[in-house]
C-alpha cells in the first residue's frame, strides 16, 4: 500500500515577524514589502524553523525528510504587507525542502472582517478542490491568524470534510490534531451508526454482527466512533445527532 501524501492548507499569521522581533527586525523590515525584509526572515526561519514559525511548528511531525509526507502546501495570506511577507518566507522554506508551495492572498482578509472571512472560506474551498483532483489527502493548519478567522476556517474544513486539522495548543505549546467530525453524515453512515448503537460497546461484538474492520476504522477516522483497546463506542455527540435525524 502506498504511503499517504498530503496537501496542507495553511492560514498564515505573522508569528515569523513576532518571533524574530528585535532592533534588527524593526530596521530591516520597516518596509515589509522590501526584498531585504524577505531575505532576513527567510534566513531567520531556516535557522530555527519551529521556534520562528508557529505554522511550521504545528506541522513538524509531517516534515520528516525521510518520509516526505507533504506533497504541497497552499499558504493563505492576509491582504496586508506583513501577512504577505510571512507567506513568502514560508513559501521559500517549503520550496527549499522540495515541497510545492503556492501563496494565495485572500482579498480583504485583515482589512474588512465580513468580506475577508467570506473570501477566506472561498479560498479554502478552492484549495481543497485542487488537492482532491490531485488525489491528495488534505490537512488544514489553522495555527496562524486571529481566533475568529481560525474558527471560520475550522467550520469550513468540517463542511468540506478535510482529513485532518492542526493547531498549536496555546497553553501546552505543542501541536495538536483537532477533531474533524463531519458536519453532515451520509445516509449509509446514519444507518450503520444507528445499528452500532444497539450493540455492546466491544469491537468483537461489532465484527460478529457483520461489520468489517475497514468500516469501523473509517468511522474512527471520521471521528464518529472511538476505539480504546477492545472497546468500540459511538461517540456521545453522534448519538445526540442521530436522535435529531431520527425524530
Amino acid at each position: 500500500m502506498s504511503e499517504k501524501k498530503y496537501h496542507v492548507i495553511v492560514t498564515v499569521g505573522t508569528s515569523i515577524l513576532r518571533n524574530t522581533s528585535s532592533e534588527d527586525t524593526e530596521r530591516t523590515c520597516s518596509d515589509p514589502k522590501s526584498q531585504k525584509c524577505l531575505e532576513f526572515l527567510v534566513k531567520k526561519l531556516n535557522f530555527d524553523p519551529s521556534k520562528v514559525s508557529a505554522e511550521v511548528n504545528s506541522m513538524r511531525t509531517y516534515l520528516n525528510e525521510k518520509e516526505r509526507k507533504i506533497a504541497s502546501v497552499t499558504l493563505l495570506a492576509s491582504d496586508t504587507d506583513e501577512g504577505k511577507v510571512c507567506a513568502e518566507a514560508l513559501r521559500s522554506f517549503f520550496e527549499d525542502r522540495g515541497i510545492k508551495a503556492e501563496v494565495m492572498v485572500v482579498e480583504k482578509l485583515g482589512k474588512t472582517f465580513e468580506v475577508g472571512t467570506s473570501n477566506l472560506m472561498d479560498a479554502i474551498a478552492k484549495a481543497v478542490a485542487t488537492a482532491r483532483k490531485e488525489g491528495l489527502e488534505i490537512i488544514l493548519n489553522l495555527t496562524g491568524g486571529y481566533k475568529a478567522e481560525s474558527a471560520i476556517a475550522y467550520v469550513s474544513a468540517l463542511l468540506l470534510s478535510v482529513d485532518k486539522v492542526l493547531y498549536i495548543h496555546e497553553t501546552l505549546r505543542v501541536p495538536v490534531e483537532l477533531p474533524a467530525l463531519p458536519l453532515s453524515i451520509k445516509g449509509e453512515e446514519l444507518d450503520r451508526l444507528s445499528r452500532l448503537t444497539q450493540l455492546n460497546p466491544y469491537c468483537k461484538d461489532w465484527l460478529e454482527a457483520g461489520f468489517n474492520v475497514r468500516e469501523i476504522e473509517d468511522l474512527v477516522d471520521k471521528g464518529l466512533v472511538e476505539m480504546d483497546g477492545g472497546k468500540c463506542k459511538v461517540r456521545d455527540i453522534v448519538k445526540e445527532i442521530l436522535k435529531i435525524y431520527e425524530s
